[in-house]
């Protein structure tokens, strides 16, 4: 896979040096001066398998899969007019967040083409789209080529980082949405510094994070728990998005024994492991319907929650959703850093996180929110079990 220094590049090439016709219609060679007023008819992408994709300019159609890919498409190209395909799954995460309120518009958009992650190849030509983006290998997508329509791969990236005095070889969301922006701003011919703005935030809210909690002794720091899916045991594990979010905000993975593949999350063996790592605080993900009024309340059969010590003090939290969910990769990622480690560690950090997502939504969504919607952001509904 492409590195970031590969993909800024990759961005510059196609921005700069796309493949501009050097003849006019009259077949006489142009001047250079000429010839640097003409619009390209194509760019190549040369995406994350490597593979060169040409795709023909300007694109004013755009189907895409990955789930968090709408609203990078809204903040680089300033709308979601576009976008004429996506992911159901991103449709029902706009419905309850920011997205589906500043485009409602995208509340309509053709999801018939997937089903899951089955492609259908027959409804993705009917929609007609001028490129298709995946970050994924999907089922059906065999005959993609034949089709015609550009497909631009945009994969996982990984990086190593701090964690308990060693390093993690962790799925990364902020390399991944730094990736994802660039290849988006390059397909659109769009400049994408705002974008990339949110990821030097990052990676300075990650610096000022750790400046805070490398002082606390790593056998005094917190051992947290992720819940991607509580009720079919998936927790985030070693290596995971999970695992990030963690080893940043200064808390000890209490699943890192757990090590597989998936960038979210890894199944337990049985809830006695959660029983014996006995975690310190809770976050469940919205990528499924149990709130932590569940596990205080102690009502999902074949758990019992009643003795783990983040239930017993009161330390479950649901994990905030705004533009997007804030556990995969998103353009929130700085936000989530901050309310994770004030969660983490109450007495050390104390961002006010109301003014903290409304002076960023104003600053890098251009929105300003109610105060219901600041509400909705921090103590997100039930989105369903997804």
């Amino acid at each position: 896979m492409a590195g970031p220094k590969h993909l800024q590049l990759i961005a510059v090439a196609v921005m700069l040096s796309i493949v501009v016709s050097s003849l006019s219609a009259g077949g006489v060679e142009e001047t250079p001066e000429e010839e640097s007023r003409v619009q390209p008819d194509s760019i190549t992408i040369v995406d994350d398998r490597g593979i060169e994709v040409p795709i023909e300019v300007p694109v004013e159609r755009v189907a895409t899969f990955p789930l968090p890919h709408p609203h990078i498409i809204a903040s680089v190209d300033g709308d979601l007019s576009r976008v004429v395909g996506a992911s159901s799954m991103s449709v029902s995460a706009a419905r309850i967040s920011i997205l589906g309120t500043m485009y409602p518009d995208f509340m309509n958009v053709d999801t018939s083409y997937l089903d899951g992650v089955n492609l259908n190849l027959e409804e993705l030509v009917r929609i007609n789209p001028d490129v298709f983006f995946t970050d994924k290998v999907l089922e059906g997508m065999e005959q993609l080529d034949a089709t015609g329509i550009p497909t631009v791969y945009m994969g996982l990236k990984k990086e190593t980082i701090p964690y308990a005095g060693a390093d993690a070889d962790v799925f990364s969301p902020k390399m991944t949405m730094q990736d994802w922006v660039q290849y988006t701003a390059a397909v659109l011919s769009k400049n994408e510094s705002n974008a990339l703005e949110i990821t030097d935030l990052w990676t300075a809210t990650e610096a000022e994070i750790a400046s805070v909690v490398e002082t606390v002794p790593v056998e005094e720091r917190p051992k947290v728990l992720i819940m991607f899916k509580t009720r079919a045991m998936l927790v985030a594990g070693n290596g995971t998005f999970g695992h990030y979010w963690i080893a940043r905000t200064g808390g000890i993975n209490a699943a890192e024994e757990l090590v597989g593949n998936h960038p979210a999350m890894i199944r337990l063996g049985s809830f006695e492991d959660i029983l014996s790592w006995d975690p310190d605080v809770i976050y469940l993900s919205n990528f499924e319907d149990t709130m932590p009024a569940d596990l205080y309340n102690n009502t999902i059969d074949g758990q019992d929650w009643s003795q783990v010590s983040a239930v017993v003090n009161g330390r479950v939290h649901r994990i905030p959703l705004g533009i997007y969910r804030w556990y995969p990769p998103s353009l929130d990622g700085p936000l989530m850093l901050k309310w994770m480690a004030q969660k983490n560690y109450p007495g050390l950090f104390t961002y006010d996180m109301e003014s903290e997502v409304r002076a960023y939504f104003k600053e890098y969504h251009h929105y300003s929110l109610s105060e219901a919607e600041l509400e909705s952001i921090l103590d997100p509904a039930s989105s369903g079990n997804l």
